[in-house]
Parts: C-alpha cells; structure tokens; sequence
C-alpha cells in the first residue's frame, strides 16, 4: 500500500491529477484505488515514492504510464507501457566527523 499520484491525460489535451495507493505491482502492471472515477482506454503517468533511499540520502521514485485495462468502483488496474526508476536529490554528502 504506496501512496501514488497520477496524472490522466485527457483527449482534449487536458490532465486531470489524483491520487491513491497501490494494491498489487508487477513489471507489466498496476492495481491501484484512485480517488476519482477512472474510465477504461485512459492513459495515465503514474508516480510511486518508493520505500527506499538510494545510499541513505536520496528519495526513489517509479514512474509508470500505461492504459487504464479495468475499473471496478475506486480500483483500477494499468497495464504499463514504460517504467523507469528516478532519484529525487542526493542533498549534501556527509563527510565522516562533519555535517
């Protein structure tokens, strides 16, 4: 359960933002709960805060697009196009005995 936001980009090229969290994650897809009503044949960039740091200090993020494939109330799945993982910032290097 990662908090989530995404982005719908509509056909009168408008976006439409929102959020949710993840119920299940795999390389080609995405279960998730929205908190606006989806509808299928939506593309969507969706962008995940990953529970980890990169050495300690640097927030991940995974971005995923793709098309919305079934809804059912507040849930929806995705079948993702592309993903790829990005760092945040690194912020400053501590340096053994300094700040």
């Amino acid at each position: 359960m990662l908090p989530l936001r995404y982005t719908v980009f509509n056909p009168d090229q408008t976006k439409t933002v929102g959020s949710g969290h993840t119920i299940n994650l795999s390389s080609s897809g995405l279960c998730f709960t929205a908190d606006t009503q989806l509808a299928v044949g939506q593309r969507l960039e969706v962008s995940i805060q990953w529970p980890v740091q990169l050495q300690g200090r640097a927030q991940i993020q995974l971005l995923l697009v793709g098309e919305v494939v079934r809804t059912s109330g507040s849930t929806a799945a995705l079948r993702c196009d592309q993903h790829q993982f990005k760092t945040l910032s690194l912020g400053p290097k501590l340096v053994a005995g300094r700040r």
